[in-house]
Parts: C-alpha cells; structure tokens; sequence
C-alpha cells in the first residue's frame, strides 16, 4: 500500500509538470478551468491505472512484462478508441455500444484515457472555434436548420454536453477499474498466503 501511496504521489508531480510545460509553452490558448479539468482527467486515469500496472509486475520476466504492458498500451489502446470513437460518431446501436464501451474502459484504462483524451481534444477544439468565430458567421449558422450548432442555444443540453470537459463515465469507469485491479492484485498476493497459513 505504500508502494501505492508513492506512485499516486510521483504520478501527481509528474502529470503537474506536464501541465505546467503545457501552460506555459501555449500552442493554443487554455482557460484555466480547461487546464484543471486535463489535470483532473490525468490524474484519475493516473492512479485508476496503477493497480492495472502493478498486474504487469507478475509476469515471469521483466522484459516479458514490460513488452505486455507497451503492447497493451501503445498500440492496442489508441487502436480499439479510435475504433470507438469512429462507431460513436456512426450512432449505431447505441445501448450495446455503451455497455462494451464500459467493459473495455474498466479491462484497460489507458482505453478509458485515449477514448476521453480524443473527445476532450474535439471539445477543446470546437468550442474554440466557436469562441473565435465572428458573431455574424455564428448567427448564419445558427440560421441554418442542417448546420445547426449545439450552442445556438447556450442553455441548451447539447451546447452544455459540448462545454463540459470532464463526463461522469470516465470517473465511473476509472473506480470500477481501479477497484477490480485491487482485487486482483490482493487476491494474487494476499490469498495464497491465507490458504498457506490455514
């Protein structure tokens, strides 16, 4: 538990320090409430993951471990969000597609951080736009019954689900995660222990 304690903690420095690199070499402009909610996103998925890290600890090898954990991570994760994404954006069956979305974040959370960190790029991004669009191209498009954007209505649900950074399901999905690994981790560790003992 410990060990836990410390990870938490150096994950919490280092994802600051991303941050601040960020803040401070600005390729695009960030609110501060923007800033804070990737910070709050980082940090969830960063101590979510930590017990699906620790899983890759009990492999035989090191190197076995650590080439499971790139594979899994670099080039299995990006992949199958990317593949969400794209099946989000078709609309198609829409309750099923939800509760696989949530199986695959709780199995993988760096799934979980490439699904929400491409949505919270596409969000940054449009509501960008949107702020730097000039009032009368704005008021053209609101017009514009097929162009209809989200925050032709500021009050609106879909302009307030467009300016939200930060979804509840990433926090669900991440202590689910987080809660399955630690069992895992203790029923790996912990249990033989007590049928040895016994």
């Amino acid at each position: 538990m410990l060990n836990f304690f410390f990870d938490a903690i150096y994950c919490g420095l280092a994802l600051s320090i991303i941050l601040l690199l960020i803040y401070f070499i600005p390729v695009h402009s960030m609110h501060m409430a923007v800033m804070f909610r990737l910070w709050l996103v980082l940090v969830v998925y960063g101590i979510a993951s930590l017990p699906f890290v620790y899983c890759f600890t009990h492999s035989d090898t090191v190197e076995s471990g650590y080439a499971r954990f790139l594979i899994s991570h670099i080039t299995f994760a990006p992949i199958v969000a990317g593949v969400l994404l794209a099946v989000e954006e078709a609309d198609c069956y829409p309750e099923s597609r939800q509760r696989f979305k949530s199986i695959l974040f709780v199995l993988d959370p760096h799934i979980l951080l490439c699904f929400y960190l491409a949505k919270f790029s596409i969000k940054m991004i449009l509501n960008h736009n949107w702020e730097i669009m000039p009032t009368d191209k704005k008021q053209f498009l609101c017009d514009q019954s097929a162009l209809n954007d989200a925050c032709c209505r500021p009050n609106s649900h879909g302009c307030i689900e467009q300016t939200t950074y930060f979804e509840m399901d990433f926090l669900y999905c991440a202590i689910i995660s987080f809660v399955v690994y630690m069992l895992v981790i203790w029923m790996r560790d912990d249990i033989p222990l007590l049928i040895y003992r016994l």
